[in-house]
């Protein structure tokens, strides 16, 4: 009995015997290297995904991307229901609609049940995953990829005009109360010249903080949108209309795959937007967190070691 109890108490503090839709985005496991995906202090985005703080203009990275893969595909318990958000609060002008908010829902289902298909990106980074991670999130983050903050759009512009793999989505739907912005895309003065425009901390990010194992965090995340409003004819305002979940990210789409994306609606299909195996559109948000260090992880072990000495 005791055996067993000391098998089981390994098992949760550990988790990584099952698959589950959280992985490593550091390089490695991500390639290519060189890449030139990263601010300058990291060119080739070896410590994962960026992100500055808007007030206090610091810049940190998350190691992990989670994901919200359907059940048997890779999800856990929640199935694409981890990540979720249905809108609310839509303020309108005649038939357009100008505002509106999204009640946004991670829930941690670490870990998860079946296989997964590989990621990548639309700048080129690719991830095979094989160890996945089953536990806490910390420092837990969601990017709105379809979203904006019009200060720091138009400055990166500066007078010119958005392509290659940065897309434009007219009317602009802009973040009002995020916590940070996340980077996108090519690093500055990177010496391929097939890599502009030059990048910047573009993509509206919301903080929902430290998420235990089957708990979830809530938040409400405000937008408005540029100019008249989103048109009745609107695929965006088609989907902000429905009653469904508008939000997903499965694992197909690696870190922020494409900016600025799309919003629409999360049936539960496996991969919604599947292309010859490659979708770089299944996601119109992506969520970011950190694991423990590894001392950390050390001082759990050893823990579980003393536990055992008792039982």
């Amino acid at each position: 009995m005791k055996k067993a109890l000391f098998s089981l108490i390994l098992f949760t503090l550990v988790g990584a015997v099952a698959a589950a839709p959280s992985f490593l985005i550091t390089k490695p496991p991500v390639e290519p290297y060189p890449s030139y995906t990263g601010p300058s202090e990291d060119p080739h985005a070896q410590q994962g995904q960026w992100f500055k703080d808007s007030s206090t203009q610091v810049e940190e990275a998350r190691t992990h991307e989670f994901y919200d893969n359907v059940t048997n595909f890779g999800g856990g318990n929640e199935s694409y229901l981890a990540i979720e958000g249905y809108a609310e609060n839509l303020q309108y002008d005649g038939d357009n609609i100008t505002s509106f908010d999204i009640r946004a829902t991670i829930t941690n289902d670490t870990p998860g049940i079946g296989t997964w298909r590989d990621g990548a990106n639309s700048h080129g980074e690719s991830l095979t995953a094989t160890e996945p991670y089953s536990g806490k999130l910390y420092d837990t983050k969601l990017t709105a990829e379809f979203a904006v903050d019009l200060t720091a759009y138009n400055a990166w512009l500066d007078g010119g005009s958005a392509s290659g793999v940065y897309e434009d989505r007219m009317p602009h739907i802009v973040a009002v109360n995020h916590d940070q912005l996340a980077w996108y895309c090519w690093t500055p003065d990177n010496p391929d010249q097939d890599k502009v425009p030059w990048g910047d901390y573009l993509v509206p990010t919301f903080d929902f903080g430290d998420i235990a194992q089957g708990e979830s965090v809530t938040k409400v995340l405000q937008f408005t949108v540029e100019g008249a409003g989103l048109a009745p004819s609107d695929a965006r305002a088609i989907a902000l209309e429905t009653s469904s979940d508008l939000l997903l990210n499965r694992t197909t789409s690696l870190k922020i795959s494409d900016w600025m994306d799309t919003i629409g609606e999360d049936d539960g299909t496996a991969y919604p937007n599947d292309d010859g195996g490659t979708a770089l559109t299944d996601s119109d948000v992506s969520v970011f967190h950190n694991v423990p260090e590894p001392a950390t992880i050390a001082l759990i072990g050893l823990g579980a070691i003393a536990l055992r000495r008792k039982l």
